[in-house]
């Protein structure tokens, strides 16, 4: 057991962090705790804990108070807005927290990705309106090399690029090859 001691004097009172020969410990009650997993708050920032010691190596997402927060190099990035990689889903992080509510479109290693509740969705398929613009997602991903009309909530689209062409005028085909005249982007029956 190691006892944190403060000017000569065991100092039971103490939780925080404890510096020890180079590495950082959390300290509970004036004892190291080695079975204490999870954030801290010392010194004004957030740092991760694995098994009673300061994790450095640690990037990924912790609960903490019912949140998720993004931790990278064991301390929580507040300034991270992005997708992370976390047990096997990835999820989207704005300002260091777990956005839960986000649904829209994200870059992610220069792809943009469909993201619902916070979740990468590969099972979405259709157009999505994002930003003033509808665009096409293809399994989670947009999908820029379709060419053709698309259905949504019964009007055929004209799309190309990965986005509703509105002033295209001419003719234009369904996935399945039935051919419509096509006035201003859309479809006429």
């Amino acid at each position: 057991v190691f006892f944190y001691v403060e000017n000569g004097t065991l100092n039971t009172n103490y939780t925080g962090l404890v510096e020890f020969y180079g590495a950082w410990y959390y300290v509970e009650g004036g004892v190291i705790n080695f079975s204490f997993s999870g954030l801290t708050y010392y010194n004004g920032t957030f740092f991760y804990i694995q098994n009673g010691v300061l994790d450095t190596g640690f990037t990924g997402l912790v609960e903490f108070c019912g949140t998720w927060y993004y931790v990278e190099g064991g301390i929580i990035n507040f300034g991270f807005t992005g997708l992370t990689y976390f047990n096997g889903i990835f999820f989207y992080v704005q300002n260091g927290v777990l956005d839960a509510g986000f649904t829209g479109l994200v870059e992610f290693y220069g792809a943009w990705y469909y993201v619902e509740g916070s979740v990468i969705n590969f099972a979405f398929s259709g157009l999505t309106y994002y930003n003033g613009t509808f665009f096409l997602v293809t399994n989670g991903v947009l999908n820029t090399g379709y060419v053709g009309l698309i259905e949504f909530y019964g009007v055929y689209y004209y799309v190309q690029g990965g986005v509703i062409d509105f002033f295209y005028n001419g003719t234009a085909y369904t996935p399945d090859g039935t051919a419509y005249n096509v006035v201003n982007g859309i479809a006429q029956p």
